[in-house]
């Protein structure tokens, strides 16, 4: 038998994207059987990087923020990396990441259909990526004949001292209420996206009166935020997967035909931050909840329609244009998402599995499975245990 690799996954610690990841890591068809993993969280005071001596990683897959010391050790080792997190400058790693385009160009339709033409990115200050994203989403906006585009940085004090009369308190106080109003607003990081509610509120800015804001990722803080946020629905299994089929190249030796992967964001979910007073708009966002609440219990599109007073053809088009997907394609990744993790995470058996994602006869949901996945209940569950 083929001695098994030793992968470390190197994340930040308390980062519900890192969690994410390493569900699509294990979700790999049979990398358990190929792969032996230790977890070794990247805590924000510690610089320094140690692997036990009886325990030398032959791989390892990473979240790291750019400009991170560890990555010189990490170099320094020569162990085959591969990074889940944005691009750097002269990155040194090969890399898989949510696409910075799809993310834009999904975020602009989504303020645009809501009569945002003031749009506004928020930046984590001096960093690589914000430069990137304010020049992308420049160009996006101009494509998009958005009225007015501009942006500001968010300084790093707000993780330590950030007190009402502090200099950097004034300056960002200053930078927000000069923006030209109303403004959708979009940040690179959830964290800063509850932050810069929370503190619009503070210095007197209504939501979603004279600001919208939409977080990058979906999130518990974004979901539990005051009003909660609009959010980007970035596939971080898909992700991980695909930089474990990286690390697992680079591991055999194999040469990488691209060193950088995108993956596009799979929708959006509209929620208060975003969505106004428009009685369409509120029953679009019922008909989301709705769906998060009872897609296991096979409700369809028809039933969906006798909850608000729409056509099909409205609550189609208008749910498209503030997620980004149809009403039924929500449905099916949700009712896909739930039977992949009883498949994995219990012993039901498949005909049990069937019923509690709403489907009374196992038959119909195999072909669903199969479309899904590409492959049967079975064999997906003998892959990932």
């Amino acid at each position: 038998m083929t001695e098994r690799k030793r992968v470390a996954l190197l994340h930040k610690e308390w980062c519900e994207t890192s969690s994410r990841f390493i569900e699509g890591v294990f979700s790999v068809d049979g990398i358990r059987q190929r792969c032996e993993f230790r977890d070794f969280p990247l805590t924000r005071e510690s610089k320094e990087l140690f692997f036990p001596s009886q325990w030398r990683p032959d791989g390892i897959l990473m979240t790291m923020d750019e400009k991170d010391p560890r990555a010189e050790l990490i170099l320094a080792m020569g162990i085959p990396t591969v990074k889940l997190h944005p691009e750097w400058q002269n990155d040194p790693f090969p890399t898989v990441c949510t696409d910075p385009l799809s993310m834009g160009r999904l975020a602009l339709r989504h303020l645009q259909h809501l009569s945002f033409q003031n749009v506004v990115l928020a930046i984590p200050e001096g960093t690589c990526e914000g430069v990137r994203m304010v020049k992308l989403m420049r160009r996006l906006c101009k494509q998009h004949g958005i009225q007015s585009f501009e942006h500001i940085e968010i300084p790093a004090s707000i993780h330590r001292d950030f007190e009402p009369g502090s200099r950097d308190y004034v300056n960002l106080e200053r930078a927000v209420k000069n923006l030209r109003r109303p403004f959708g607003l979009m940040t690179l990081t959830s964290d800063d996206a509850v932050f810069l509610c929370n503190f619009g509120k503070e210095i007197g800015i209504t939501i979603p009166g004279e600001a919208g804001i939409l977080a990058p990722s979906d999130t518990i803080k974004t979901q539990f935020c005051d009003p909660p946020l609009s959010a980007l629905v970035q596939d971080g299994k898909e992700i991980a997967s695909k930089g474990m089929d990286m690390l697992e190249a680079m591991m055999a030796g194999e040469k990488l035909n691209r060193n950088v992967i995108r993956v596009p964001v799979s929708g959006l979910h509209a929620r208060s931050s975003t969505l106004g007073d428009s009685p369409i708009d509120r029953s679009i966002e019922r008909i989301r909840q709705i769906i998060q609440e009872r897609a296991c219990e096979g409700i369809t599109v028809e039933e969906l329609l006798d909850k608000v007073d729409m056509s099909r053809p409205t609550l189609e088009k208008r749910y498209r244009e503030l997620t980004g997907v149809s009403p039924a394609q929500d449905i099916r990744r949700i009712r896909a998402e739930k039977a992949s993790e009883l498949l994995t995470r219990t012993d039901l058996p498949v005909a049990k599995v069937a019923r509690q994602v709403g489907f009374d006869d196992p038959r119909p949901f195999m072909v669903f499975f199969k479309r899904e996945f590409g492959a049967t209940p079975g064999s997906y569950r003998m892959a990932h245990s």
